[in-house]
C-alpha cells in the first residue's frame, strides 16, 4: 500500500476545510473508503496517487458530507461549483488543467466507489453528475511568453559569478546546466551526478529520480547555443 502524506501533497487540495468555514470536516467512513481507494490506486505513480487524493478531498471538503450519502444533486452542485470557480466567479479561478483533474479523478472515483459492495445503495448514475462538456476542459490559449534573459545576460551573469569557493563553483555550475539542457529548477535541484552523460553530453529526466513536470520521463541534449557553457561544469 502507498503511503500518502496528504500534509506534503503540493497541490492546493483544500483538504478537509472548507471556504466558507474554519471547521475542520472528519469523517470516519471516508478515511475507510479513502484507505481502500489508496489501495485500489496501488499500481500507478506516487505523484499520480497524490493529486487523485488531492482531488477527492477537495470534492470532500466542499461537500462536508459522508461518502455513503452521496446523491446526484452532490455530484451536480459539485460540478457547477467548478464551473463558476473556472468562470472566476468564486475568486479562486482553476485553470483549465486543474478542472480537468479534478473532473477526471473523481469521476473515477465515483465510478469506483458505486461499485464498492457496501456502496450498492448509491446511485449508479453519480459518476455522470460529475462530467462536463469539451469546451470547458478543451486546451487553453497559451499565455502570454515570461521574460527571460538572453545569452549575453547569462555570459554576464556567469562572468561576474564570484567561483571562491566550492559552494560558489557549484551554483554557477548548475547556471549553466539550466541553460545547457533547458531543465526546469525543480528538475536542476533534485538531479543526480548519475544522470549526466559527458560523453555523449545528454542528460536522462527519470521521473522516478527527478522531479519531472508531469511525471515524464526522457533525455535531453545540449542546446546548440549551449557548448560555450560546458566547461563550467
Amino acid at each position: 500500500l502507498f503511503v500518502c502524506d496528504e500534509g506534503s501533497i503540493g497541490i492546493p487540495a483544500d483538504i478537509v476545510t472548507s471556504a466558507a468555514k474554519d471547521e475542520r470536516f472528519y469523517d470516519p467512513g471516508n478515511e475507510r473508503i479513502i484507505f481502500e481507494l489508496l489501495q485500489f490506486l496501488g499500481g500507478r505513480r506516487p505523484r499520480t496517487i497524490q493529486a487523485f487524493i488531492a482531488s477527492v478531498r477537495h470534492f470532500e471538503a466542499f461537500l462536508r458530507k459522508p461518502f455513503d450519502k452521496l446523491t446526484v444533486a452532490d455530484a451536480d452542485r459539485y460540478r457547477r461549483h467548478l464551473v463558476e470557480t473556472r468562470s472566476g466567479k468564486t475568486g479562486n479561478r482553476f485553470s483549465r488543467s486543474t478542472l480537468r483533474h479534478r473532473i477526471s479523478h473523481n469521476t473515477e472515483f465515483l465510478r469506483w466507489l458505486v461499485k464498492r459492495p457496501q456502496s450498492k445503495h448509491l446511485d449508479p448514475r453519480l459518476p455522470e453528475y460529475t462530467t462536463l462538456a469539451k469546451g470547458m476542459t478543451g486546451s487553453a490559449l497559451q499565455p502570454e511568453p515570461r521574460p527571460y534573459m538572453s545569452l549575453d545576460e547569462v555570459r554576464r551573469l556567469l562572468k561576474s559569478s564570484p567561483t571562491g569557493n566550492l559552494c560558489q563553483r557549484r551554483d554557477r555550475a548548475i547556471i549553466a546546466f539550466t541553460v545547457i539542457f533547458g531543465t526546469r529548477s525543480n528538475t536542476t535541484a533534485s538531479m543526480l551526478m548519475g544522470s549526466l552523460s559527458t560523453d555523449k553530453w545528454t542528460v536522462r529526466i527519470d521521473s522516478d529520480v527527478v522531479r519531472a513536470k508531469a511525471a515524464k520521463s526522457y533525455v535531453a541534449g545540449c542546446f546548440p547555443d549551449g557548448w560555450e557553457f560546458v566547461p563550467i561544469i
